[in-house]
């Protein structure tokens, strides 16, 4: 119960508080990882762009801390590591943005906005535009889902968004366990309902599209949730900075698998 209630505290701010803090959030990368911009090429290989969107998992959120640890800086190292053995590799360029208590719904609602919103993101970036987006969302929209499809639907329509913009590549990352759900019964069987409706429809979209065709990936959370384990915040939602490279660093092959023939 009291997991319950912190994280329908935390979706229950006005949408404007949460804007201000995603923009605090964005400021503070900008100052430090440029992270609310593509970079220019500085060679004559252009970069391959990814774009991680989300809620507080990608913004790095790590309760008591104000500090916040995304995960994408990990990736894109990992990533480009990986990478750089092929002398014909495009270099990876990967940004974030992370809304802290936002679902997936408040997110496809704001969908065009200027400043935060995913189709408005892919449109302003070209030259060369974004070649994967990966999700990760869902995990604040448990606290009102009264069924699976509810979240669902909406993260397929995120996709196929993305998709039908241009994007040719999708990662659906699946809603992690948390020690709300451990209390739970329903929520956790709501999530597993989740994640396996998202991992079909990746799978339908391979298979529909073929193989040049853009299309999504399903990769199941890389860890799961263990009480007093370090990748872990207290709150038993969030992770902490362990946790947050961890994740990086556990959705690299389903990167690089989704980046190797672009």
């Amino acid at each position: 119960m009291v997991q319950s209630m912190n994280l329908r505290t935390l979706q229950k701010r006005p949408k404007t508080i949460t804007t201000i803090a995603s923009s605090i959030c964005c400021c503070f990368f900008l100052m430090n990882h440029q992270a609310t911009a593509f970079s220019t090429a500085s060679s004559i290989t252009p970069p391959l762009r990814v774009f991680c969107y989300g809620d507080s998992l990608t913004a790095g959120t790590s309760p008591p801390l104000f500090e916040l640890y995304p995960y994408a800086p990990h990736l894109e190292r990992a990533v480009n590591a990986a990478r750089s053995s092929s002398s014909s590799s495009s270099p990876v360029q990967i940004r974030w943005r992370g809304l802290p208590g936002w679902t997936s719904s408040n997110m496809k609602e704001d969908i065009d906005d200027s400043t935060i919103g995913l189709r408005s993101t892919i449109l302003k970036i070209s030259n060369p535009s974004i070649s994967l987006v990966v999700l990760l969302a869902g995990t604040n929209d448990l606290a009102y889902a009264s069924k699976a499809s509810d979240v669902t639907d909406v993260l397929i329509d995120m996709h196929n968004m993305c998709l039908e913009q241009g994007v040719k590549r999708t990662i659906a990352v699946g809603i992690p366990q948390s020690a709300w759900q451990n209390q739970n019964l329903e929520v956790k069987n709501m999530v597993k309902e989740v994640n396996a409706s998202l991992e079909s429809y990746c799978k339908e979209t391979q298979a529909t599209r073929g193989e040049k065709g853009n299309y999504a990936t399903f990769c199941p959370f890389p860890f799961e949730y263990a009480a007093n384990d370090v990748k872990w915040s207290s709150d038993g939602l969030h992770l902490t900075s362990e946790g947050y490279e961890a994740l990086g660093l556990g959705l690299v092959p389903t990167v690089l698998d989704a980046l190797d023939d672009l």
